[in-house]
């Protein structure tokens, strides 16, 4: 069956409802909708079928009622679904999460000191001067410059 039959049996059985509930049918299924063709745009077979169960009024009602009151809603699942595909574009499906074997629960790794260590830094004492400014912050302490004691 084409697109076109599926398309006017369902705009027909709603002329059949609608005849069987409210009398004569409000509903024709002619060139009024731009829907009736052999195009598979399912966006505007849904806006006809709309207009055609609830009225055109109804319709715009509705659509404003959802732009005013859910668009935060939307804004954040159109976020996620883009941030999701930008994912799967940019980088190709790879988890970037750390191996649990480098983790502080793992087994970790062994690396000698000389492969990373380049300006010789991790050769100087932590407890020396040179040292304290280089690892940690020193507290400054109050040292006199001269002596005022006569």
């Amino acid at each position: 069956m084409a697109i076109v039959d599926q398309k006017k049996k369902v705009f027909g059985n709603i002329a059949a409802l609608r005849t069987l509930t409210e009398g004569f049918p409000k509903l024709k299924t002619s060139f009024s909708f731009p829907s009736i063709n052999n195009n598979g745009n399912p966006i505007t077979f849904l806006t006809d079928l709309i207009k055609s169960l609830i009225g055109y009024e109804a319709l715009v009602k509705s659509v404003v009622d959802i732009l005013s009151h859910s668009l935060p809603d939307i804004e954040h699942e159109i976020k996620v679904v883009l941030k999701q595909e930008l994912k799967s574009i940019v980088s190709c499906g790879v988890d970037p999460s750390i191996p649990a074997f480098i983790k502080s629960t793992g087994t970790g790794i062994n690396i000698e000191v000389n492969k990373i260590d380049f300006t010789d830094m991790m050769l100087i004492d932590p407890n020396s001067v040179g040292g304290k400014l280089m690892y940690n912050d020193i507290t400054l302490q109050y040292i006199p410059i001269w002596n005022n004691t006569r």
